[in-house]
C-alpha cells in the first residue's frame, strides 16, 4: 500500500476533520486514481517556531493538541484518491477553503483508523512494507465495520496496543 505524510494538524483534517482535498506542486500516478492510500502523520517538528505555527493551526482547525490526542509518526486514516483540479472552483464549497493549490488530489471514501499505526514516513509517496501494511489494512476494515475472521480478530489484538 502506498502513504503519504503529511504533518500535523492537516493530517488530523483529513481523518476527522472533512478535508477532502491535498495540496501538492505534482500529480499523483495515473495508477493511484481511483485507489487507496495510506495517510501518515508526520513527526512532531523539531523548530520552536514550526511547532507553535501547528499549534496555532489545530486550535484554529479544533483539533487535539500535541500530547492531548494530536498523533504523530503513524498511519491515521485510508483514502481514495479521486482526481485532481487546479482551481479552488471545481471543488464543493465546503472544500474550497483547503485549496492552496498549485494542484489538489481531491480525496473520497476517508476511515480514520480506529488505533492509527506507528510507523515512520518518508517524503513523496512510499511504499508500507508488508507488516505495515498487513495492519493498516485490518485497522482499516474494523474501521469500517467489516466483520473480522477469528484469525483477523487475533492478529489486530496481538498487533492494537488497545487489547493489551
Amino acid at each position: 500500500m502506498l502513504a503519504l505524510t503529511l504533518h500535523q494538524p492537516w493530517a488530523w483534517a483529513v481523518a476527522h476533520g472533512g478535508k477532502r482535498v491535498e495540496n501538492r506542486t505534482w500529480h499523483p500516478p495515473r495508477s493511484l486514481l481511483g485507489h487507496h492510500l495510506a495517510i501518515h502523520a508526520a513527526a512532531p517538528p523539531r523548530r520552536k517556531a514550526d511547532r507553535e505555527t501547528m499549534m496555532e493551526l489545530a486550535r484554529q482547525l479544533g483539533a487535539p493538541l500535541p500530547g492531548q490526542g494530536l498523533t504523530f509518526s503513524a498511519v491515521v486514516a485510508v483514502v481514495k484518491v479521486t482526481g485532481t483540479v487546479e482551481s479552488p472552483a471545481r471543488l464543493e464549497p465546503d472544500q474550497r477553503k483547503w485549496f492552496i493549490g498549485p494542484l489538489g488530489w481531491t480525496l473520497d471514501d476517508v476511515v480514520a483508523l480506529g488505533c492509527p499505526v506507528e510507523a515512520k514516513g518518508a517524503q513523496r509517496l512510499w511504499r508500507l512494507d508488508e507488516a505495515l501494511t498487513s495492519h493498516v489494512r485490518l485497522q482499516w476494515r474494523e474501521a469500517k465495520g467489516h466483520t473480522l475472521t477469528d484469525e483477523e480478530q487475533e492478529r489486530l489484538a496481538l498487533q492494537d496496543p488497545r487489547y493489551h
